[in-house]
């Protein structure tokens, strides 16, 4: 059984291991919903004070008899601007204020729309919990379109999925994109034509999945255990396979364009016909000699070595 690598780099390993905040989905989405929160609370503070000022000179204006026609109320608009000269004349003024009689409806509407705010967090809420519910009824079901909805939804709303245990399950085509699945439990699931771009699946287990043209561009596998796994055709783009357990795992025209494979294992691993592969990546990685490559690529791993290139190729 393939054990994880307790090496220093994987104990020291940030939780954000690569450029795009892998695990971090869940953080932005608090911090949009605060930001937008606040945004919101200072902005209608704001109007209701420019509302509030600007009503209350109307209304001075109105009471002043001085004008007559609205041109003269024109010609001295400027005079209501500001139409209190000492402090005692604003106290006064709002004292006799009709504006300020009626802030209580103001108050009454004020705390129906909290009502409404803190009534749609609630629903939202109670959404997340439906939703894991649905997770936990699905277990050891292969397909479950409940289970398939209640993933993209969580992940949509920037919860962390970290920890997931479905293996075995039918996910195919799901759109979920930055999600984190750290430490998931995805052995033997079906992936094929999943997006799981910017995913953090590091430590996550996947043996024997199938992974046929998944999108796994900028995703991080730190650690992953892909024994045995099914890739052909995914586009691993930049993807992070560090540590990584790729033993036998099949990588049949998949895209490996600045695809980090430091220290994986790739004992019995299949590159046919990989794209964007360079022995650079190659040799970071551990027993890449063991691994299956086309023609032409041994003969780059092993430019000075053509009786080495003849027993292999002899032997496949």
């Amino acid at each position: 059984m393939y054990r994880f690598k307790a090496t220093k780099r994987g104990l020291a390993q940030p939780k954000n291991p690569l450029p795009g905040g892998y695990g971090t989905r869940a953080n932005r989405s608090r911090l949009r919903k605060l930001a937008i929160g606040a945004a919101w609370l200072g902005s209608t503070f704001s109007v209701v004070v420019v509302a509030l000022y600007i009503a209350l000179t109307v209304e001075t204006a109105l009471k002043d008899t001085s004008w007559n026609t609205p041109k003269e109320l024109g010609g001295s608009i400027s005079d209501y601007v500001f139409p209190w000269e000492t402090r005692h004349d604003l106290i006064e003024s709002l004292k006799d204020s009709v504006i300020l009689d009626s802030l209580d409806s103001v108050s009454i509407i004020t705390a129906l729309t909290l009502f409404v705010l803190v009534g749609r967090r609630e629903e939202e809420r109670q959404a997340h919990y439906i939703a894991w519910f649905m997770l936990d009824a699905a277990h050891n079901r292969e397909t479950s379109y409940a289970r398939y909805n209640a993933l993209q939804d969580l992940n949509s709303e920037g919860l962390s999925l970290k920890g997931l245990d479905a293996p075995k399950t039918d996910l195919a085509e799901i759109q979920l994109e930055g999600a984190d699945l750290q430490q998931a439990t995805l052995d033997e699931v079906k992936l094929q034509k999943a997006n799981l771009r910017k995913a953090n699946l590091s430590f996550a287990s996947l043996q024997q999945a199938h992974l046929r043209s998944t999108i796994l561009e900028r995703t991080s596998l730190f650690n992953a255990n892909l024994e045995d796994a099914v890739l052909g055709g995914a586009n691993l783009g930049w993807a992070d396979l560090s540590n990584a357990n790729l033993k036998n795992a099949d990588f049949f025209d998949a895209n490996f364009v600045g695809t980090n494979l430091s220290e994986a294992n790739l004992e019995g691993a299949s590159f046919k016909k990989a794209r964007n592969l360079t022995t650079k990546q190659i040799k970071k990685a551990e027993n890449w000699d063991k691994a299956e490559y086309d023609d032409d690529f041994y003969y780059q791993l092993f430019p000075d070595n053509k009786k080495k290139i003849s027993n292999i190729l002899s032997s496949s």
